[in-house]
Parts: C-alpha cells; sequence; structure tokens
C-alpha cells in the first residue's frame, strides 16, 4: 500500500541544500562551526552565530555594518588576524 505524506512548507524549505562557508566570508569577519551536518556562520567579533540561511555574503555584510560599524573599512590582513587568535582561543582548554 502507499502512503502519501504531505510536507509543511518549513519542513520543504528545511529540505533544501544546506548552505557551506566560503572563504569570502573572512572579509565580513566570520568563519564557521558545525553542527550535525551544517555549517552555521560565527563572528569571530562578537561570537554570534547565526543560522545556516544567514551563509550569504549580503547577511554576512550586514551583520558586519550593523553590529560593529567600526571594522567595515578593515582589510582582509585584519580580519585574518582576528580569526587566528579566535581560533587559539577555541582551542585554549583553560576556557
Amino acid at each position: 500500500m502507499f502512503c502519501q505524506v504531505k510536507f509543511s512548507m518549513a519542513e520543504k524549505r528545511m529540505a533544501k541544500a544546506k548552505r557551506k562557508y566560503i572563504d569570502t566570508f573572512l572579509d565580513y569577519g566570520f568563519t564557521f562551526i558545525e553542527r550535525g551536518d551544517q555549517q552555521l556562520p560565527q563572528c569571530f567579533i562578537c561570537f554570534k552565530t547565526l543560522s545556516n540561511a544567514s551563509m550569504n555574503a549580503y547577511q554576512l555584510k550586514q551583520h558586519l555594518s550593523n553590529t560593529h560599524p567600526q571594522f567595515i573599512d578593515k582589510n582582509r590582513s585584519f580580519f585574518e588576524m582576528k580569526a587566528s587568535s579566535f581560533t587559539q582561543m577555541k582551542l585554549d582548554s583553560t576556557g
């Protein structure tokens, strides 16, 4: 017997492909963390984690300009140094 299942709009949206982190997101102050099978963008300035749906350049740039306007004009090397110190902070066992 064949059973037909109806999906809600929210379930259909969740079934879409998950967004992946790309290196250019570093220019907006973001790295990523993995939760389950998804990558979530994480700001290494304020440590805020956004949803996977926010993993696009426009929304990450909006976060930077609205939340951290003092960093808008910073170059990539500045963000690379911040990312490096953020990574070292996460690896620090003392918390």
